[in-house]
């Protein structure tokens, strides 16, 4: 299960309350943020936008207090990572500040953290691939699924081989064949061939 701390950005920059408006602006065009949290004694306070700041650009007498989102919606570091996703989708946002169960901000998840954490996890399944198990008279086909469940990190699917009646096709992802093909040695599957087809 991705959580949320670690998929997040942490440690982000901030600004205080008190922040002038241009230098908040620069601070975002420098490391090409579109939102910095606002901080008062570690707590987060609000949230400015590049957008809220571009509208006040040339307004010397504000503060970033004067124009920030007060209270902004926060996530906990230990929330599923599926749940900022739902928060970024449906409330359109770019990013949500991300808080200790003390209320200290600890980080920062924005929709590209997200995307990247998702492409890590896809590349990082294993390649289906297929075998055929030939099952001898005497044996079990139970236990031979369930060594299946033991050796591979997914049994994908199963269905008896055309004009095969005594051979199966699994599909399996993530298998350890070598910790298969001892398995398969066992005693009680005494007879069962396997054989990698693709």
């Amino acid at each position: 299960m991705l959580l949320v701390r670690n998929c997040m950005t942490p440690d982000p920059y901030t600004v205080g309350p008190d922040a002038d408006i241009m230098s908040t602006f620069r601070l975002l065009k420098k490391h090409n943020f579109h939102q910095v949290p606002v901080v008062d004694g570690g707590k987060i306070v609000g949230i400015v936008t590049d957008r809220d700041l571009r509208t006040v650009l040339f307004k010397t007498d504000l503060k970033v207090a004067d124009i920030m989102t007060p209270n902004p919606v926060t996530i906990y570091e230990d929330v599923d990572l599926h749940v900022a996703a739902q928060i970024l989708l449906s409330r359109k946002f770019n990013a949500i500040p991300v808080v200790n169960h003390d209320g200290d901000l600890v980080g920062i998840i924005t929709t590209h953290d997200v995307i990247a954490s998702l492409l890590d996890a896809l590349e990082a399944c294993a390649e289906p691939c297929k075998v055929e198990v030939a099952i001898p008279e005497g044996v079990e086909f139970p236990d031979v699924v369930k060594v299946f469940q033991i050796c591979c990190e997914k049994l994908l699917s199963f269905m008896v081989a055309e004009d095969k009646p005594d051979t199966y096709v699994f599909w399996v992802a993530g298998c350890d064949f070598d910790y298969l093909d001892r398995k398969l040695g066992e005693p009680q599957l005494k007879g069962v061939k396997c054989t990698r087809t693709g």
